[in-house]
């Protein structure tokens, strides 16, 4: 007598495993609690819900991007980031200043000639400070570098990236640059 199960046994098998499988699931939906739930009188709180120690609130975006933390943003042209914007050695803005967020909010373009991606990171470093801007924060690592500063209420955040763009390559030695610029106005504290 043979334990193995010849060739022509399974797909009745196969047959009888699907069959159990659907009365299985059929008595599980039969079994659902039907009756409604009970709802609290209307005078009566209902009980707070607790919420899993595993849960993450689900993660909102605002609808456009927000101030910095404790500023607004007040209207600023094109031609007033222009003339705000530092200046970097070997760069020279490939674009004219564009304004976006309902004129809160200008974007400039540049494209800095230096030898490597950390020489045009420093000459942006550099521009800021030669021209008077707060100590500059850098972050980040290739191929984006970014570097943020302000000055007289204006932040100027701009990204030195290590990709080429149209008439701006790092093969010719040539860094794209994006930057934002805002202008800044104080929040009046609430009483």
């Amino acid at each position: 007598m043979s334990l193995r199960r010849s060739t022509s046994d399974r797909p009745a098998l196969a047959g009888a495993r699907s069959l159990a499988a659907a009365l299985a699931l059929g008595a599980l939906v039969a079994c659902k609690d039907t009756a409604p739930k009970a709802v609290p009188p209307a005078d009566e709180p209902a009980a707070p819900t607790v919420a899993r120690p595993d849960a993450r609130p689900r993660p909102t975006r605002p609808a456009e991007p927000t101030a910095p933390a404790g500023h607004a943003t007040q209207p600023i042209t094109p031609a007033e980031a222009t003339a705000a914007a530092p200046t970097f050695a070997g760069a020279e803005l490939t674009t004219e200043a564009t304004s976006i967020l309902d004129g809160r909010q200008v974007r400039l373009a540049w494209c800095v000639a230096a030898p490597d991606h950390a020489a045009a990171v420093e000459a942006v470093r550099a521009g800021f400070v030669r021209d008077g801007w707060s100590e500059p924060v850098v972050r980040g690592t290739a191929p984006r570098v970014g570097v943020a500063a302000t000055r007289d209420g204006y932040r100027l955040s701009v990204t030195v990236a290590d990709m080429p763009r149209p008439g701006c390559s790092p093969a010719d030695g040539r860094w794209y640059a994006a930057g934002s610029m805002h202008k800044l106005g104080a929040i009046a504290p609430t009483p």
